[in-house]
Order: C-alpha cells, then sequence, then structure tokens
C-alpha cells in the first residue's frame, strides 16, 4: 500500500509497506525520511521500544506493534498475533507522519 503526503511539502514523504516471508513482519519504506539518523536500532520487544529513540517511541505507541527494526529509511514491524496488519499499519504511518511533519 502506497501512501503520500501533501504535494506542498517541502520534500516528499512516501510511504510503502508490504508482508515479508514471515507473516507477522511487514516491511514499512519511508522515502525521503531517515528514521534511524544514528544507526541500525532494534528493539525486541515494547519495553526496550518504549525506552528507545523518539521514532521507536512514536510507534511503540501503536496498539499492536510487538518488535521493531530501524534502518535509514527502513522498518520492519512485528506485529502482535492478533492484530490486523492494514489497521495497524495505517496508524503507524500516521503517527509517523504526524512526528516529522
Amino acid at each position: 500500500m502506497n501512501v503520500g503526503n501533501s504535494d506542498a511539502m517541502p520534500e516528499r514523504m512516501l510511504f510503502d509497506y508490504e508482508p515479508t516471508d514471515h507473516p507477522r513482519l511487514i516491511r514499512l519504506t519511508v522515502t525521503n525520511l531517515n528514521l534511524s539518523p544514528d544507526g541500525i536500532e532494534s528493539y525486541p520487544d515494547r519495553s526496550s521500544g518504549e525506552a528507545g529513540s523518539l521514532a521507536a517511541r512514536t510507534v511503540f505507541a501503536v496498539e499492536g506493534v510487538e518488535a521493531l527494526r530501524l534502518e535509514g529509511g527502513e522498518a520492519l514491524v512485528t506485529l502482535a498475533e492478533d492484530a490486523i496488519a492494514e489497521m495497524v499499519m495505517a496508524e503507524v504511518i500516521e503517527a509517523v507522519r504526524d512526528l516529522f511533519l
């Protein structure tokens, strides 16, 4: 699913997510945004993510996110067993967009 922001933005952020071979792992790609400027970030659970970077805390604020890995403009989001991917990812995209706009 590809979601963009307003054309009025100086640099257009484009969000795209897709499933991976693992049914609960979703790859989110954000064009024109570095989610982890200090390097790769890995959060194996909610408690580590809630103590992580601002981007990680923002993603973990979304119900249904279980684990997270950030690298450049990419996030690997592990969903909770009962999470509905489309709903969780829509909330993740909205939260990240709001953080960086």
